[in-house]
């Protein structure tokens, strides 16, 4: 078997590269696996910080909010944006977690 190939055979697969390896090492020695959900319950800790600092610097942006899930995501984003006397036009099918983000707003919809 020729030694390049082995070296690429998975490519793709970010496990396969020893420097992310050994930083997915040390940052379950730091952080454990359980620091996965929501910050409001879970809380929040230096590596949120400093994604979203990093994203910010980024997109250059004043600043970055880095949510766990699309749904929180959806939720949060709708309602932190359209608020009461805001006309929102949604379609009836739409996705869960948008129209709980419609009806936290209180918009007119």
């Amino acid at each position: 078997e020729n030694e390049n190939e082995n070296e690429n055979e998975n490519e793709i697969a970010p496990s396969s590269v020893p420097s992310v390896r050994s930083a997915a090492k040390a940052a379950l020695e730091r952080y454990g696996c359980g620091s996965c959900g929501p910050r409001g319950f879970y809380g929040t800790i230096d590596a949120h910080l400093d994604l979203e600092e990093s994203i910010s610097t980024f997109t250059g942006t004043e600043g970055a909010i880095m949510y766990s899930d699309g749904a929180s995501a959806c939720a949060s984003t709708v309602a932190a944006f359209a608020k009461r006397g805001d006309l929102l036009v949604v379609d009836e099918n739409v996705y869960e977690a948008l129209g709980t983000g419609v009806t936290l707003s209180r918009a007119n919809v």
